[in-house]
């Protein structure tokens, strides 16, 4: 009867750690992390939109690993609707990948753009997000920096309005 307790003891704490390990896989073990409240997209057509975007600069002179979480209103993830881009989406800029799960890298010195812009369905999303971050360094402690712009327009005239603020008050986290 003991040597089954053991097996048993020994089946489970197997079982643990092999679950443990598979969950380590695929979690994102962040070295720093940011909450950015009134994060929103609002879609009704070219003449009538209103964006916010996250612009993350790597301070570091090596890569970091990114992930970016959008939430919408009721709490459901909807990162999934995010477009990343090297520029300005609006002018042309490279976009790096129309549709993403959020993951991605930037490169040292480098910045991304990274927001749900104008779709060509109607579309209102708002929300907050979080960023993530992780590089190859555990000892290294801050690596961004960041702003959320928002840029709106309402109406047939080509002016648009925007604005800026920091993210995390400015600070690198």
């Amino acid at each position: 009867m003991k040597l089954f307790r053991k097996s048993l003891i020994l089946a489970v704490a197997m079982v643990a750690f092999i679950c443990g390990g598979a969950s380590a896989q695929v979690s994102f073990n962040a070295q720093g992390k940011v909450l950015v409240p009134g994060v929103m997209s609002q879609y009704t057509n070219t003449y009538s939109y209103f964006n916010s975007y996250l612009l993350l600069s790597n301070i570091t002179n090596q890569d970091v690993h990114v992930k970016v979480t959008y939430y919408g209103h009721d709490g459901q993830d909807v990162t999934s609707l995010g477009v990343l881009s090297t520029g300005s989406y609006s002018t042309g800029g490279g976009v790096v990948d129309s549709s993403s799960n959020g993951e991605f890298t930037i490169p040292a010195y480098s910045t991304r753009n990274f927001a749900i812009q104008n779709r060509p369905n109607q579309h209102c999303v708002l929300g907050h997000a979080t960023i993530a971050w992780n590089s190859d360094d555990p000892k290294m402690t801050r690596a961004l920096i960041g702003i959320v712009r928002y840029n709106s327009k309402n109406g047939n005239s080509s002016a648009a309005l925007g604005g800026a603020f920091p993210i995390n008050n400015g600070q690198p986290w």
